[in-house]
């Protein structure tokens, strides 16, 4: 949203829009309430926000349009997606935009930190966490999928202060292999008996469909549910 780049693996290449805060200042009155994405197509909380604060600005527009018009704040949902703990420090604007707003982080495997300008994994839980404390609502991005993503174990280290996961895949990518399915299949099983909100991007979910995983985890789902109730036998 405020910072814009081409495709290319240097996350640090980037082109800072910096009248993004005017221009949403000026667009938001007249806009089709719906959810305001900070940002899928570049980091908001990369290190050039430091510099820039445009993310924090733009948060500020957007919470100055709520008190002006607050009959249409219940209208709007806003997300943020990041790699980097730098956006523990906007927790304040969040907190004012608490009824609209969703804070998540990428995790492409909970081993792997994916270049020098993202936060290690570990901090990301940590802020996670500390924004599941603070009141706010957390979700976990997990996009793309690789051999070492591991998204079973990014759902247990995560699943007591995650609200909500996305599953995906990126259209550069190719067809993921039968090992890939599983694990989504995986996920889908154990997170569905806690009740985890899992989010299934439609790339993904056209390919489930074409494996019938959905048919085979109602199956196991149900038989779960009647184990625990102690009316199945081993």
């Amino acid at each position: 949203m405020a910072l814009e780049r081409k495709w290319t693996n240097d996350w640090t290449k980037v082109k800072p829009i910096e009248n993004a805060p005017e221009l949403l200042q000026k667009e938001l009155p007249n806009a089709t309430p719906g959810t305001i994405m900070i940002s899928f197509m570049t980091d908001p909380y990369q290190p050039a926000e430091t510099q820039f604060g445009i993310t924090h600005q733009c948060l500020e527009v957007i919470i100055d349009f709520f008190k002006t018009y607050p009959e249409k704040q219940n209208k709007w949902k806003i997300m943020i997606l990041t790699k980097n703990c730098n956006v523990i420090k906007d927790l304040f604007l969040f907190q004012e935009l608490k009824q609209n707003i969703e804070v998540g982080f990428t995790i492409t495997s909970p081993f792997v930190q994916e270049s020098d300008v993202t936060s290690p994994v570990d901090k990301r839980y940590g802020t996670l966490l500390a924004l599941k404390k603070a009141g706010i609502s957390t979700f976990i991005s997990v996009e793309p999928m690789f051999s070492y993503t591991y998204p079973v174990t990014i759902y247990f280290d995560t699943c007591h202060f995650v609200d909500k996961y996305y599953l995906g895949k990126l259209n550069h990518f190719k067809e993921p292999k039968i090992d890939y399915v599983q694990d989504v299949f995986d996920f889908l099983r154990f997170a569905n008996p806690n009740r985890s909100t899992v989010i299934i991007k439609p790339e993904l979910k056209k390919r489930l469909d074409q494996l019938d995983v959905y048919n085979i985890l109602s199956l196991e789902y149900q038989y779960m549910i009647l184990k625990e109730e102690g009316k199945t036998h081993e």
